[in-house]
C-alpha cells in the first residue's frame, strides 16, 4: 500500500482512506509501527498538498526526527 501510495499519491491515498474510513483507523491497519509513522507522513504531506516522491519523504521524515525510528532510508527505499 505504501508503495503504491508513493507511485501515484493523488490517485492512491484517497482510495486508502476512504477504503479504511478515516486516518486514525488507518494508522491502526498496519501491523509495523514503521509503517504507521510512513503513511502518516504520507497523509500529512497529502493533506499539505506537498509533492511526495521518495526524496521529499525521506526528508520530511528527517526534518520531523522519524527517519531512523522507521530504519533510515535504507528501509525506506
Amino acid at each position: 500500500m505504501l508503495g503504491a501510495i508513493l507511485q501515484k499519491p493523488a490517485d492512491a491515498l484517497p482510495e486508502v482512506l476512504t477504503e479504511l474510513h478515516s486516518k486514525s483507523q488507518a494508522k491502526l491497519a498496519f501491523y509495523d509501527l514503521r509503517h504507521a509513522t510512513i503513511f502518516g507522513v504520507l497523509v500529512e504531506m497529502y493533506e499539505a498538498q506537498q509533492h511526495m516522491d521518495l526524496v521529499t519523504v525521506h526528508q520530511r521524515l528527517k526534518d520531523l526526527g522519524l527517519l531512523e525510528s522507521i530504519g533510515g532510508v535504507s528501509y525506506l527505499t
